[in-house]
């Protein structure tokens, strides 16, 4: 190591061992009382203690004055914010957890290594896992501090016996607890603003945050300290207390790691939000509104058991402990009614979406069915293709009328031609040359067979027609989507090689694969790039797109593809003159087209 460096590290040995000096002397100074050996205290001999005066109790008066509910909790969080200034730690903790999210990593993204700009959605989003973390941390000690203070000073027997009631006490308590979550979010919100600004890469917005750490983040502070208050009032102990929460958020971190979590189970909303300047939340919109009064539910009765399990008496041992009542089985009904339904409520959503348990037994039954029949199939070669394509944005749902007009290039005759279709469809129609025809449905293997075998040189004509949805539902925890196409009001992203939206020819070797199944790529071998190679229907390239608008948010887009491959310039490339791979990516705005010139 150089000498700067090791000077560097010397320089903060030293400086925190000058804190700690500094902080012992201050401790000294504030609490620890020593006697002054110079003051010598003397005791006259022989001399008796006058007699204490007993007055009279009967003539005291006094008078009970009572005090609300509401201005017992303001008294409770006057205490809590006077015993909170004084503790410096608390603001270091603050500032350090804003000088954390001003360091976000935007490197280089993908093969071709796309810089992140620093827009305020895509910091907002990408702060969320660590502030929510490090937040969790601060709630759980600052809760679990405050709740204990009173057994540790003593003050406990004396504030226990007052009329305050042990909900205005909790609630007092939790609310200095959301004061200090929203001041550390604050202090991060001004220096992540400034970073934004100070960049000059793009102009700063307010609503992205608001709708992240305002709508998203903030109810899990909320369900947090509602946990901890409830662990603590159970437990009894501090230690305990602690020992629970970390291992919430243990277990917690493992599923999401592993990925077992869903909108159910996911609180802290981990890998959920995938920002878009284009529009927020418009695949899961309903999930995080679920999710979030789920939780927020679940909070009130977790608040409503710390309130009554509080220790504020101990329990005699020798007395016969509270037998539950109907008035208390009705109460806790009433308090777990609330998140039982939106719990419910949101996993039968979850199972019914695209990402759900029928979806996946659906694309399993396709993977067994036919993997090893149709896996390495020989397909004929399409020649053209004609689409009708219309779109719904608001509602995802899409009208699909096509033809495929395919040709056998192989040597040998082919008997069968599979189609790939597995989206949710309905009104579906086949026609073979024109004629309507009924294929064989093997859990969504379309299998056309040809009066004749198809010889070589000769051609057939596949049509079909059906109405459509994209991405039904809810997904499972949210997230980018595997495929990264959609049909969203606020943009468009779809491929002609994907069997949700358009039938592709022969087994796709991508649905239905999990872990459990999950297996090696194909090793092609030596010269495999010898002979000709099947193009698919996505591989071709077309020259012409025809766009109209003939109704706010609907699209129609009727396209022909050519067989001739055709390669673009990289002029043509970043102009987006020429499109190759993808059907089309366009997205929609109010304006109409304006947003393509984004594009161009």
């Amino acid at each position: 190591y150089d000498m700067p460096f090791l000077l560097s590290r010397l320089f903060y040995v030293l400086f925190g061992i000058g804190m700690v000096a500094v902080s012992a002397r201050n401790f000294a100074r504030k609490h620890v009382k020593i006697r002054d050996k110079r003051v010598t205290v003397r005791v006259p001999i022989g001399e008796q203690a006058l007699p204490l005066e007993v007055a009279d109790l009967s003539r005291l008066e006094g008078q009970r004055v009572p005090v609300g509910m509401f201005r017992q909790m303001l008294n409770v969080v006057r205490m809590e914010l006077k015993e909170l200034a004084g503790q410096t730690w608390l603001m270091v903790f603050m500032v350090m957890i804003a000088i954390f999210l001003i360091t976000p990593d935007r490197g280089g993204v993908g093969p071709m290594h796309i810089i992140s700009l620093y827009t305020s959605g895509w910091v907002a989003t990408r702060a969320m896992l660590p502030l929510s973390l490090m937040m969790c941390f601060l709630i759980l000690f600052a809760t679990t501090e405050s709740l204990h203070r009173e057994n540790q000073t003593d003050l406990s027997p004396i504030l226990y016996s007052t009329p305050l009631s042990t909900f205005s006490l909790l609630a007092g308590k939790a609310l200095v607890n959301f004061i200090v979550a929203f001041g550390s979010m604050f202090i991060s919100f001004v220096f992540v603003a400034g970073l934004i600004i100070s960049s000059g890469e793009t102009p700063f917005e307010v609503m992205p945050f608001v709708q992240t750490w305002g709508l998203l983040i903030f109810p899990t502070f909320i369900f947090w300290t509602a946990f901890v208050m409830a662990a603590f009032s159970w437990t009894k102990n501090r230690m305990s207390t602690y020992g629970i929460a970390l291992a919430l958020m243990f277990v917690t971190g493992w599923a999401i790691a592993n990925n077992k979590v869903n909108w159910v189970t996911n609180w802290p909303l981990v890998n959920t939000v995938t920002w878009s300047d284009f529009g927020s939340f418009d695949l899961d919109r309903t999930a995080f509104v679920l999710n979030r009064l789920f939780y927020l539910s679940l909070s009130i009765s977790l608040f409503a058991f710390a309130v009554f399990r509080f220790p504020r008496r101990v329990a005699d041992r020798n007395q016969a402990r509270r037998k539950f009542g109907w008035r208390i089985v009705v109460q806790l009904t009433a308090l777990l009614l609330p998140p039982s339904v939106l719990g419910s409520v949101l996993w039968i959503q979850l199972e019914q979406g695209f990402q759900g348990r029928a979806s996946q037994n659906a694309e399993k039954d396709y993977w067994r069915k036919n993997m090893a029949s149709f896996m390495n199939e020989p397909l004929p070669h399409p020649t053209r293709i004609e689409m009708d394509i219309r779109l719904e944005p608001a509602t995802r749902e899409f009208h699909v009328r096509g033809l495929y007009d395919l040709e056998n290039r192989k040597e040998k005759p082919l008997f069968r031609i599979p189609l790939t279709g597995v989206g949710r469809w309905k009104n579906l129609r086949w026609s073979v040359n024109g004629k309507e025809y009924t294929p064989e449905n093997r859990s969504g293997m379309f299998v056309f067979v040809p009066d004749s075998p198809l010889q070589t040189g000769q051609t057939m004509k596949i049509g079909f027609s059906y109405d459509g949805i994209m991405l039904p539902g809810i997904s499972r925890n949210g997230g980018p989507l595997v495929l990264g196409e959609f049909i969203l009001p606020a943009g468009v992203a779809l491929t002609g090689r994907n069997p949700w939206f358009v039938p592709v020819l022969g087994f796709v070797d991508s649905v239905g694969i999990d872990e459990k199944n999950r297996y090696e790529p194909e090793d092609p071998g030596p010269h495999f790039y010898e002979g000709i190679t099947d193009a698919g229907i996505d591989d071709l390239c077309w020259t012409q797109t025809f766009v109209s608008m003939f109704r706010r948010n609907t699209m129609q887009l009727p396209w022909a593809f050519l067989h001739q491959k055709k390669f673009p310039t990289e002029e043509e490339f970043l102009r987006g003159k020429v499109i190759t791979r993808c059907a089309f990516l366009m997205w929609l705005q109010e304006s109409g087209l304006q947003g393509m010139e984004k594009f161009r």
